[in-house]
């Protein structure tokens, strides 16, 4: 159900909203460098007890199915093109690694807060079915905006047209 439907709705805001490839690429690198070192040493040290290459296999076997489900959900986040939008009724931003957005009317808007998490920011909408998270590393740099790009011209760059 789309609350703006009877009336228009004016568009306030529209971002990308993205993982940061890079520092996924090299989170994914980390990860997998670590889980091949696992790999090694419970294959190809004989003199370990058995018991100790069964504890290392079992590290592997958990560590193995995360590290392949960040990868995949990582490539399909990053393959999505994805929005944050802010109009006169409603919000709507992506969750998750769903390609499909949330969105909520502003009236049913409860609280909003920042919350900070060491050196990163995200904002907490409070609403009548829960809370949506907006993570300032998933939108556009600060370093952009002070080039004096437009929202517009992000997503246009992002979106392959110039």
């Amino acid at each position: 159900m789309n609350p703006s439907a009877g009336s228009e709705a004016t568009l306030l805001l529209e971002a990308p909203y993205e993982p940061k490839f890079w520092k996924g690429l090299a989170a994914g690198i980390a990860l997998s460098v670590s889980e091949s070192l696992l790999i090694f040493v419970a294959t190809h040290d004989r003199s370990a007890p058995l018991a100790i290459r069964g504890i290392l296999w079992c590290i592997v076997v958990a560590l193995v199915f995360p590290l392949v489900t960040f990868w995949a959900m990582f490539v399909v986040t990053s393959l999505v093109y994805r929005t944050l939008k802010l109009t006169t009724a409603e919000i709507s931003v992506p969750t998750g690694f769903s390609p499909r957005n949330t969105v909520v009317p502003l009236r049913d808007i409860k609280r909003v807060s920042v919350r900070l998490t060491g050196d990163r920011r995200s904002l907490d909408i409070f609403h009548s079915v829960g809370r949506l998270g907006i993570a300032e590393s998933w939108l556009p740099s600060s370093e952009a905006r002070e080039k004096g790009e437009d929202d517009r011209k992000i997503l246009d760059r992002r979106a392959g047209r110039r």
